[in-house]
């Protein structure tokens, strides 16, 4: 009479364990790309509402710019402690129509860890609707 043992073999168990591993590695790292996809996600979208701001900012003439030269924008204090933000604006004429100058924002952020990554807008604005730094049109 031949006896019969009910627990598993030794390959048995390796394999099984093998198998919830790699179940696992794959559990965790769609986890980790769903959050690190949902982070930048919120960044871009920050970002662009900063951008909306700056431009319509611009377009009716609450913020100041100097035609041909870059500058630093004060970014909003609570977005900017958290990401690093640092927001830039450009005038620059518009080639062929002297009534029309070229708005460009970019909103850049940074950390340690990661990348640089930045947002630019362009847009076209009257000339006559710029409010230039230093009161002068």
């Amino acid at each position: 009479m031949r006896r019969h043992n009910r627990g598993f073999l030794s390959v048995e168990l390796t394999v099984s364990f093998a198998i919830f591993g790699i179940l696992l590695f794959t559990f965790f790292d769609a986890v980790v790309t769903s959050r690190r996809s949902a982070r930048i996600n919120e960044e871009r979208l920050s970002a662009a509402s900063r951008l909306g701001e700056l431009t319509e900012g611009v377009r009716h003439g609450d913020i100041a710019v100097s035609p041909g030269k870059s500058r630093e924008v004060p970014a909003d204090e609570k977005r900017a402690a958290l990401r690093n933000e640092k927001c830039t604006l450009k005038v620059e004429p518009w080639p062929g129509d002297k009534s029309l100058s070229k708005v460009t924002v970019t909103v850049c952020w940074y950390s340690a860890r990661r990348v640089d990554r930045s947002v630019e807008a362009v847009t076209l604005v009257r000339t006559d609707r710029l409010k230039i730094e230093g009161g002068k049109p």
